[in-house]
């Protein structure tokens, strides 16, 4: 069997149809869930032939709305499609009369997307209709009064379907509600598969004997062999440990959350995990002692040439480029390794690059940081839409073609390949919910499978025996292998208790919305110079101890009182 690579942003909830949708009839597909892939450009396609389009019934009176993308690596574009003109953006027209205009396109394995939305809350210009995934930002917008209440707009006109959601992911929508009031719409998630995983290259492995490391101590030694030796065979520089300058950033790979974890420590980002420790008493991930530990290993590490003496300077573009001519073969990254950034090692040298669980420091308990399942990503509604309920009409489509459809000829022109990523708004529901599905189908050739869970399975299939090695089929396969992120997620992480919610989900106190970015700076400047060796070890107790002073405590005390019994 060939072993060769998606993201998971393929899904559809058989749990909603049974329990819900068996008067649409059809199978259940959907996109998306977790974190967003990471996006670097726009990509391209061949024709495709256009299915029969479903009657549509009566048109609008030329409206528009607008809205921002996020451009995506993965992104696949048909017969001259962009981000602009495109498959969904004509369909919405042809359908509803409603013309969708993108008014921003942004990279978001870089801080461009980021920035445009943070520069949003400054000057209050919010397209009709936009995406995210940062809770501050949306609690900040709320407050700012940029967004619209669209409880009553997707009570009157949203589907009963899409209606019924709210019955079966009420954490989800919890996120996005204020006051009992609906401001936006969430991706229906279960955040099991967002942690941290070991990636390592296949050829790498093998020429450090084939066994990936399940300690920390072993993953150092494995550093020594590739950064001391020849791992690409052709005298090529090479790392042994692949650091992107982002240090703790939730979404970029070469992150050191995954350490972290190794070490008991839940990291998920610069904005950590707030969770109860042993003791019963809420703290902060990156203020545990142990973080220490895990710091003085990678600043000996750094100092032993085992790390890119650059990797403070490697944005997402210079550290994909280290990816992709193989300076870079192991790494700690999220669960869409094989999405980005190791499609493109797989694309210039046809090396595979597979996950493994974080391995673990002797004494401690692996503990992987996951964001609050009561939010994650977002549709938001500006204040300002003039036509608001053109969005929820576009949902309506979306869920006619994409979730409760019946032609799955006309379901895949619109979903595969990523097609629905560029429908201004969609109904994101994770692909997790399909795992035991597709599992099963691994060992018994598919022969129960259907919808949607049959072709995330088909292109990981694919992919294992040597039949398809495009894109969608590399990322699928990465997940979804019975050894991918998703099987180590459910059948290592799950089992052991490792897994650690984030307990600061929709309520955030005042004091931390004030003081989080600072808070994260100090946290990225001093870690970073700690392992530079700029600074002594002992600098650690000093962040610890301004992390407190500056917000810190009192954002702790004040959890305590927002999660009295929780």
């Amino acid at each position: 069997m060939r072993k060769y690579g998606k993201k998971l942003t393929i899904g559809a909830v058989v749990l909603v149809l049974t329990m819900t949708l068996a008067a649409c009839g059809g199978n259940n597909g959907t996109s998306g869930g977790g974190d967003a892939a990471p996006a670097t450009g726009e990509g391209t396609g061949t024709q495709q032939a256009q299915p029969a389009q479903p009657d549509t019934g009566d048109a609008g009176e030329g409206r528009r709305i607008t809205t921002g993308m996020q451009a995506s690596a993965v992104q696949v574009f048909f017969d001259g499609d962009n981000y602009h003109d495109n498959r969904w953006t004509r369909l919405i027209y042809d359908r509803l009369d409603i013309e969708v205009d993108v008014v921003f396109t942004a990279d978001t394995t870089t801080e461009a997307y980021e920035t445009q939305m943070n520069m949003m809350l400054i000057t209050g210009d919010i397209p009709d209709v936009v995406r995210w995934g940062d809770a501050n930002w949306l609690v900040q917008a709320q407050s700012a009064g940029l967004l619209m209440d669209i409880t009553d707009l997707f009570e009157t006109y949203a589907r009963p379907e899409i209606q019924a959601f709210r019955e079966y992911f009420p954490e989800a929508f919890a996120g996005v509600t204020f006051n009992g009031r609906m401001y936006g719409f969430p991706f229906l998630n279960d955040n099991f598969h967002a942690g941290s995983y070991l990636w390592i290259r296949d050829d790498w492995l093998a020429y450090a004997g084939g066994q990936p490391p399940t300690t920390i101590e072993e993953m150092v030694e494995m550093a020594r062999v590739f950064a001391n030796g020849d791992p690409n065979g052709d005298g090529s520089t090479a790392f042994g440990l692949g650091v992107h300058r982002d240090i703790v950033a939730s979404s970029a790979a070469g992150t050191l959350t995954g350490l972290l974890s190794g070490f008991g420590v839940p990291s998920h980002g610069p904005g950590g995990v707030f969770f109860r420790g042993d003791d019963g008493q809420i703290t902060f991930s990156h203020i545990m002692p142990e973080v220490r530990y895990a710091l003085e290993v990678v600043r000996d590490m750094y100092a032993e040439g085992l790390i890119d003496p650059e990797f403070v300077t490697m944005d997402g573009d210079s550290f994909s480029a280290a990816v992709s001519d193989g300076r870079y073969g192991m790494m700690f990254h999220r669960n869409w390794g094989t999405w980005h950034p190791f499609n493109l090692s797989f694309q210039s040298s046809g090396v595979i690059t597979r996950p493994y669980p974080v391995p673990v420091a002797p004494g401690h308990q692996r503990r992987i940081g996951l964001p609050s399942n009561t939010l994650s990503e977002y549709f938001v509604i500006s204040a300002d839409a003039p036509d608001p309920r053109a969005i929820i009409e576009i949902l309506n489509l979306y869920y006619e073609i994409a979730v409760g459809f019946e032609d799955e000829e006309v379901f895949m022109y619109y979903w595969d390949n990523e097609q629905y990523r560029l429908a201004p708004i969609f109904i994101g529901i994770p692909t997790e919910l399909h795992a035991p599905a597709i599992f099963e189908a691994f060992q018994d050739g598919g022969a129960n499978i259907t919808g949607v869970a049959r072709q995330t399975w088909v292109w990981a299939e694919a992919f294992e025996d040597g039949t398809d090695d495009s894109p969608s089929a590399y990322g699928t396969w990465g997940q979804m292998n019975p050894n991918g992120t998703m099987a180590i997620a459910l059948n290592i992480y799950r089992p052991e208790g490792a897994m650690v919610d984030n307990l600061m989900a929709a309520e955030i106190p005042d004091i931390w919305l004030q003081n989080s970015s600072i808070l994260n700076t100090i946290l990225e400047t001093m870690f970073t110079d700690i392992i530079r060796g700029t600074l002594p070890l002992d600098a650690f107790d000093t962040f610890v101890e301004q992390w407190l002073l500056n917000g810190g405590q009192e954002t702790l005390d004040q959890l305590e009182v927002i999660l009295a019994g929780n």
